[in-house]
């Protein structure tokens, strides 16, 4: 009998410390909300080269529970060669971070997740890219907020990539693509792997895909000095291994 109410005794006290943790980190995120806002604001603008519209920014710890995060709600990312070109948009825009983090009060967001949106990079013919809006930024030891994006997931997202230069098409579509992000001398090294819909592969005036789904795992490196973006040797698994081929427009 005595066992037994140990073992419930403990489990009470277990839910009364999880309720008074979530009750103190509640409360925290609600004073502390305008400051972590502020900061946040004025780090995106450190590592953004481009002019970014927002309809509104929240802080909260429920949202992306155990992670904190600001939500972006239907931002707008221009591109870097014309302000006036969309880049990106989205219904919702997530920065996240670890609960810790505030108890530290040092911030280091890590992960970004972008819902229901769209992606268009494009290359002019001059081979001038709109999509170099990132960039890093020397972070001071006593910093109180970082960026440091480790993962970036993607959900009900479409993607294009046309280089008018180059006369490549790629339009795309992913309901679920997680990628890494990491910061070189150079640039930036991405890695990816999801499935896709392959709505059109196009090379000059052939097309080579078109409404195909494809488990995609590839490595690209973007050199920001050079405006170069290299995809490195990737797999592809495409529906029912079906053969890359020439489709008559």
């Amino acid at each position: 009998m005595k066992k037994k109410f140990s073992i419930k005794k403990i489990a009470f006290v277990a839910v009364v410390a999880l309720l008074t943790m979530l009750v103190a980190i509640g409360s925290l995120s609600y004073f502390y909300q305008d400051k972590l806002i502020a900061l946040f604001v004025e780090e995106l603008n450190r590592h953004l080269k481009a002019k970014v519209e927002v309809e509104k920014i929240d802080f909260s710890v429920w949202d992306k529970f155990p992670q904190a995060a600001f939500t972006l709600t239907k931002p707008k990312i221009m591109s870097s060669a014309d302000s006036s070109v969309v880049l990106a948009q989205a219904e919702e825009l997530y920065f996240t971070f670890s609960l810790r983090d505030l108890w530290h009060k040092q911030y280091k967001v890590t992960e970004l997740s972008m819902e229901n949106g769209f992606i268009k990079l494009v290359v002019d013919e001059k081979g001038n890219p709109n999509y170099l809006v990132y960039q890093s930024a020397d972070t001071a030891a006593g910093d109180a907020l970082s960026f440091n994006l480790e993962k970036i997931t993607l959900k009900n997202v479409a993607i294009s990539y046309d280089n008018l230069q180059t006369k490549q098409l790629y339009d795309t579509h992913t309901d679920d693509l997680i990628a890494s992000l990491g910061i070189t001398d150079k640039g930036m090294e991405i890695a990816a792997k999801g499935n896709v819909l392959v709505k059109a592969a196009r090379i000059g005036k052939q097309t080579w895909l078109r409404e195909k789904q494809v488990a995609l795992n590839t490595l690209m490196l973007l050199d920001t000095d050079k405006q170069h973006l290299t995809i490195k040797p990737s797999e592809l698994r495409i529906q029912k291994a079906v053969k890359l081929q020439r489709i008559e427009p």
